[in-house]
């Protein structure tokens, strides 16, 4: 009897607490849709390129993240083929959030990564890259 009392106000808590916002990178990728290609046909290769433009950002950016704090994923990319595979799978299966076709032909495609499953695949956490040191600015005269 006394559990179903409590239960609303469990219910109440777990609403309420604070969810933790994943580490998520982007890039964005641009194309030129080229005019000689007749029909949507032109229209679909500048996106792909687009999107493989914003892909190939991500896996640069990704490099710069470390492994349980001191390990660069670049490094462990290159020589484990574990690593290698669940990096390219989940830049592969990273989140196409933002298309965007101009009148002038222009594209782009914003790509968005997931770093907490790339973390929970790998098993291990993943570090932003350390950031260098601020300069101070120069006093105004």
């Amino acid at each position: 009897m006394k559990l179903v009392a409590i239960l609303p106000l469990l219910m109440l808590c777990l609403a309420c607490a604070p969810t933790k916002q994943p580490l998520t990178i982007s890039a964005v990728g641009f194309s030129q849709i080229n005019p000689k290609i007749p029909g949507g046909a032109g229209h679909r290769m500048a996106l792909k390129i687009a999107e493989l433009n914003a892909r190939q950002q991500l896996h640069d950016h990704l490099n710069m993240y470390h492994l349980d704090g001191d390990q660069p994923l670049e490094q462990l990319y290159t020589v484990d083929p574990f690593v290698h595979a669940v990096c390219d799978d989940t830049i592969r299966s990273a989140r196409i959030t933002d298309r965007a076709i101009k009148e002038d032909g222009s594209v782009a495609v914003k790509v968005e990564l997931n770093m907490d499953l790339l973390a929970a695949m790998l098993g291990a956490s993943v570090t932003a890259p350390p950031q260098p040191p601020q300069q101070p600015a120069a006093p105004a005269k």
